[in-house]
């Protein structure tokens, strides 16, 4: 799994936890991937997959 395919199953992810999420452009998005919110709180996630 690269990079890429890590944060949209991250999006996934969220999604099924009942956030919703968007998922950020691949650059220019100055180190945020994933963008959630639930509740009316929003968080920033940068996430980062090791293998």
């Amino acid at each position: 799994m690269d990079g890429r395919q890590f944060e949209l199953y991250l999006g996934l992810l969220f999604k099924a936890l009942g956030y919703k999420t968007e998922v950020t452009l691949s650059a220019g998005d100055y180190g945020a991937d994933l963008v959630i919110e639930k509740n009316g709180v929003r968080t920033v996630v940068q996430a980062k997959c090791f293998v």
